[in-house]
């Protein structure tokens, strides 16, 4: 159990959980050198009311077969590449966290991870809020995501992932979904409506 830790100006990352299943609760990771959080080896921590930003190796990093967790109610933003990464099989839960503001991604779902991510909120991004590609295939219900003057979600390398229920913001439908090389999602109730910044 850790609780109100703050990491400012790390050398290294902020917190890395190795095959192990801690509950990490209000902590501060910032501009920490490598990643914010790492969650690997099989663990299935719990990070509840954490705020995550401006680390130059992403938000929060999630990989490894059977490499589980509970991400809720977070902040996460402004981080360099991309604000969550899961890869390598990984099959985390993501609930309520505002992720936003990163200087790459949001998030990016690759080499055949798969997770839920249910009822978060995705906004500030230059890049795509969302990228699945390599076999990722993500469960995505009940997002907002604003994408603004840019791009919402890309799928591509034979990414899969369901997407329902979501509300979607930005410059225009079209740059809601993007699919190419292999892309297979499923789309199931969304709403695209129009070009409205949330009330954050």
């Amino acid at each position: 159990y850790q609780r109100r830790v703050h990491g400012y100006e790390g050398r290294g990352g902020g917190l890395a959980i190795i095959g192990c299943s801690p509950y990490v609760e209000n902590n501060v990771f910032i501009s920490m050198q490598c990643s914010g959080v790492l969650i690997s080896a099989g663990s299935n921590a719990s990070l509840k009311g954490n705020r995550i930003s401006q680390c130059r190796g992403g938000g929060v990093l999630v990989y490894g077969n059977e490499t589980k967790g509970i991400i809720e109610d977070n902040d996460i933003h402004s981080n360099e590449e991309r604000d969550i990464f899961i890869y390598d099989g990984a099959e985390p839960y993501f609930k309520g966290n505002k992720i936003h503001d990163g200087k790459g991604y949001g998030i990016v779902l690759c080499m055949n991870a798969t997770g839920n991510f249910e009822d978060n909120t995705l906004y500030g991004y230059q890049e795509h809020c969302i990228l699945v590609r390599d076999g990722g295939n993500g469960l995505f219900i009940r997002n907002q995501i604003d994408y603004g003057d840019h791009y919402g979600v890309l799928i591509y390398d034979n990414g899969k992932s369901t997407f329902q229920d979501n509300l979607i913001f930005g410059i225009s439908e079209e740059h809601a979904f993007t699919f190419r090389t292999g892309g297979q999602p499923s789309l199931k109730g969304n709403r695209y409506l129009g070009k409205h910044r949330l009330e954050l």
